[in-house]
């Protein structure tokens, strides 16, 4: 297999001579050495995740994310199971991973790793160019460069063809890659462009060596130490905690929202994001900075009012802690009922609230005052559509199962917490239903009998 690696272009007396004598090595196939066996099954992964990438920006996700069970494309886990379960004839082995056979076709897909070490899959520049729905071409072909940058003519091609097939046969096929290595060799990785510092808004000068985390200072601004310390590596490993647990908060806040973008000031306002944008490693950061270098977990929108946020699809898959969170199971979450999106009846709205006030007690660690309950979205939005003028904590006191309400307060006000996340029991929701109707109905119903008592004693005095 030949890496997919871009190439700065190399002299033309350079140039023919390599591709040239690639093409003497492999006739009529693109790469050089064996192709992989090809087949149907294989060529059905590659238009699944071929069509998939086509959908994601920059043509790029997580390779993790491609199959994941939760958020992954149905497609791709059909197609990868079916060639797993009957593509022994196409060269699959029991321990064959999904990787290993997407880098059979360098020419469709690339890999990369990210400096935080997850595994990056994307499309080609000539893969990004062809349509999958027409079927998957022995080669995607590169696309070409200007006549400028590649002088090559395609009859000096031809003889150099000739030329080294020749050398072949007279020196075998070790000395010919031997001189294939050689004119290889010109052909450099392109200088990356510099990077800007990630997340560090406004960048702005340290005032003494305290505003290191590690390392000097040097005419006001940090430098690193050059000596790579366990030290070192322990404050890398903390900081990279830090920042998965934020994106983490950043992820959790918007789902809060049930799909629905925001903007940067309601995602701010977030208790969790609050709490965890107060740690001095994020002084210097935006959150809009934070949003941008995650662009595969959040989208960007422009508004009236400045910029808005939404998910983007298979978000949590492409969170930085995303395999970690896979492994580390939360056994109180999946212990959690299961949500009422679209509650209908006041019976099913006030057991959607029941549910949203579980789930908020639980994303604070079981445990919260009441008036924070009251600023989760869900469960502003459930208690909103219920139309009913009760307080909060009168509905947390209908479900005493559910809900226990502690003597004791945190800056004056009431605390509540989980008793059990049991929700099958609606009996006492028809109980409150039952309730509320003499309640709504009192006050006219008390006014009738004062008007008609009123009436009765005065003729009764009058006569």
């Amino acid at each position: 297999q030949v890496p997919n690696i871009r190439h700065k272009v190399a002299p033309r007396s350079q140039v023919l001579p390599a591709l040239a004598l690639r093409s003497a090595l492999c006739p009529g196939a693109g790469w050089c050495g064996a192709l992989a066996a090809m087949g149907i099954l294989k060529d059905g992964l590659y238009t699944a995740v071929w069509s998939h990438l086509q959908s994601m920006p920059k043509c790029q996700t997580l390779l993790t994310a491609l199959n994941h069970p939760i958020s992954g494309s149905q497609s791709i886990r059909n197609t990868w199971n079916e060639l797993k379960s009957n593509g022994r004839d196409e060269g699959i082995k029991k321990q064959t991973g999904l990787q290993s056979v997407l880098a059979e076709r360098p020419d469709i897909f690339f890999f990369e790793t990210t400096d935080r070490g997850h595994q990056l899959i994307g499309l080609t520049e000539g893969a990004q160019l062809l349509d999958p729905a027409q079927g998957v071409p022995e080669r995607v072909p590169v696309p070409p460069e200007s006549a400028d940058d590649c002088p090559v003519a395609t009859d000096d091609a031809s003889a150099l063809t000739a030329q080294l097939s020749a050398l072949v046969s007279a020196q075998g096929t070790g000395g010919a890659l031997a001189s294939l290595a050689a004119g290889l060799s010109v052909l450099e990785r392109p200088t990356k462009a510099a990077r800007t510092a990630k997340g560090k808004g406004k960048a702005a000068p340290f005032a003494g060596p305290h505003g290191c985390a590690y390392g000097g200072t040097w005419n006001g601004y940090c430098f690193t130490d050059i000596v790579w310390t366990p030290e070192l590596q322990q404050k890398k490993n903390e900081e990279k905690q830090k920042e998965m647990k934020l994106v983490r908060a950043l992820y959790r806040a918007m789902d809060m929202h049930a799909g629905k973008s925001v903007t940067l000031s309601q995602l701010g306002s977030d208790f969790k994001v609050a709490e965890l944008k107060k740690d001095p490693h994020f002084k210097n950061w935006r959150l809009l900075d934070i949003l941008k270098e995650y662009e595969n977990v959040f989208e960007l929108l422009p508004s009236p009012g400045g910029m808005t946020v939404k998910l983007q699809p298979g978000a949590e898959a492409a969170l930085p802690d995303a395999e970690l969170a896979a492994e580390q199971v939360n056994e109180a979450e999946l212990m959690l009922p299961e949500r009422i999106d679209n509650p209908r009846g006041t019976k099913e709205r006030i057991q959607a609230l029941r549910i949203e006030l579980l789930y908020a007690l639980q994303r604070r660690g079981g445990r919260t005052a009441i008036q924070e309950l009251g600023q989760e979205p869900r469960v502003q939005k459930v208690k909103h559509d219920l139309r009913q003028q009760r307080k909060l904590v009168d509905w947390i006191r209908v479900f005493p199962d559910n809900f226990k309400v502690l003597p004791e307060k945190t800056d004056g006000q009431m605390v509540v917490e989980i008793g059990s996340m049991d929700v099958s029991d609606q009996s006492m929701i028809d109980k409150a239903i039952a309730r509320s109707e003499p309640e709504r109905q009192g006050p006219s119903s008390k006014g009738t009998k004062s008007a008609t008592g009123g009436s009765g004693g005065g003729s009764g005095g009058g006569s």
